[in-house]
């Protein structure tokens, strides 16, 4: 017997090797829906609770959804927390935008938010453009609008 396949043989394992991987992608497809599913309940459960002591979303409350794998709730900065982040003015550095942040993280954890902040870099900047959104300052990108 040889080594070498025939052609036939080979088509058969291409096919083969493409049905197996279709149901791999189908398997992996109906678990991210249901764990899409899931997330969206508990956020909109955890939205409830929050817009009772912090007020409506887009109001007193800012819901941000990272890389469609988490969500981050912050709630409005005072004042003084603003002026404080003002100070640093052009010499802002992301530790103190992650300070200005962290007292308004409302869910989850601090902590969770923080070790997240390792896996994607952008959290900070998108947890500042909700706070920069609560605030009053808007933009077309937070929006949709002009």
């Amino acid at each position: 017997m040889s080594d070498i396949e025939s052609i036939e043989d080979v088509r058969a394992k291409l096919e083969y090797k493409k049905a197996e991987r279709a149901d791999i992608e189908a398997q992996r497809e109906a678990e991210a829906e249901e764990a899409k599913a899931r997330r969206e309940l508990a956020d909109l459960e955890k939205l409830e609770e929050l817009e009772a002591e912090h007020g409506p979303l887009g109001d007193g409350l800012a819901k941000v959804e990272i890389a469609n794998r988490f969500t981050v709730f912050l709630k409005r900065g005072s004042k003084a927390h603003w002026a404080k982040l003002k100070s640093y003015g052009e010499n802002i550095k992301e530790k103190n935008v992650a300070d200005f942040i962290k007292p308004h993280i409302v869910s989850p954890s601090v902590a969770e938010v923080v070790a997240l902040a390792d896996d994607y870099p952008i959290l900070w900047g998108s947890l500042m453009e909700a706070m920069n959104a609560l605030a009053g300052i808007r933009n077309e990108r937070l929006t949709g609008k002009s």
